[in-house]
């Protein structure tokens, strides 16, 4: 793998040291450190810089979007929901090692592919809950979908209308508070997203029943103090019972950084790009009248 350990691990710790409430300093980490080995910002000179809006919405949403070279017929479209460290407003610290990876020869050579890298502003989260960890299930029904989400979803329906992306094959992955996302948006929107890779993420095991027909492989450390362990077991229990298309891994001896591993996994890519929906059985909803040309992007 192209990237060093030692940049996941970095990662994980600054996403747990932020959950806690502590100052990035405090690990050794600035708030924008981006991709570990050629920097963010030759990363994001290789992707397209844009925001997207919806009249709802308390903001716009920044995002870049890597668009593969010399493609021929529809593609799939991963999206990649960062962890705390990445939010905020100057599109570049959502780049991290996982963008590096996906964007990177290895990956794109194998599996061309369209990826997504929103910014969650300071202040919101993939999850409107605001709570502080350790991280346990929650009922989504009490939590009104977050604006960062609801503006993923609806832009993605806004990328596969302009781009030759294949509504069939459209993913979304996410570490830590983004792993928590990916269990929120697919529960939320059914059908949108063919597979989903929440890794450290906690989400609603009561409506687990939502995500039958989505392919799912999920990660966890066994010594996660940010998000415990039997978040993931009690939701990989919870999927087993409707006959979905569950995979779960679990590292012993490993903490809150075990998005490194899981990246690592051999089969992870290609079981991903293998994942397709023949009908794409949901469409991405949102609080505006007339779906069609109700968000704005803005480059």
């Amino acid at each position: 793998m192209s990237m060093a350990f030692a940049s996941w691990a970095k990662m994980a710790r600054r996403s747990t040291w932020i959950g806690l409430g502590a100052a990035l300093v405090s690990c050794g980490c600035r708030k924008s450190g981006g991709a570990q080995r050629n920097g963010p910002h030759l990363l994001a000179s290789k992707m397209e810089a844009a925001t997207f809006s919806l009249p709802s919405a308390k903001y716009p949403l920044p995002y870049r979007l890597y668009v593969p070279k010399g493609i021929q017929g529809k593609v799939p479209l991963l999206v990649s929901l960062h962890a705390v460290g990445g939010r905020g407003t100057d599109n570049v610290a959502q780049l991290g090692p996982d963008i590096e990876l996906l964007v990177s020869q290895r990956i794109q050579k194998a599996w061309p592919a369209f990826i997504l890298a929103p910014q969650c502003p300071e202040g919101d989260e993939w999850i409107n809950r605001h709570a502080s960890p350790p991280f346990r299930p929650y009922d989504l029904s009490q939590f009104r979908e977050s604006d960062a989400n609801r503006l993923t979803v609806a832009l993605v329906d806004d990328l596969i209308a302009r781009y030759p992306i294949d509504a069939g094959r459209v993913y979304v992955m996410g570490f830590s508070m983004g792993g928590s996302g990916v269990w929120d948006v697919l529960m939320r929107h059914p059908g949108v997203f063919a597979a989903g890779i929440p890794i450290t993420g906690v989400g609603d095991v009561g409506r687990a029943g939502l995500l039958a027909d989505t392919s799912i492989w999920a990660f966890h450390g066994e010594l996660d103090e940010v998000s415990p362990v039997g978040n993931g077991r009690s939701m990989f229990d919870a999927l087993k019972k409707y006959g979905t298309r569950a995979r779960y891994t679990e590292y012993k001896g490993v903490g809150h950084g075990s998005v490194g591993p899981a990246l690592d996994e051999p089969e992870l890519f290609p079981w991903l790009f293998a994942q397709r929906r023949s009908d794409r059985a949901g469409e991405p909803q949102s609080d505006e009248s007339g779906a069609d040309g109700a968000g704005e992007r803005n480059r």
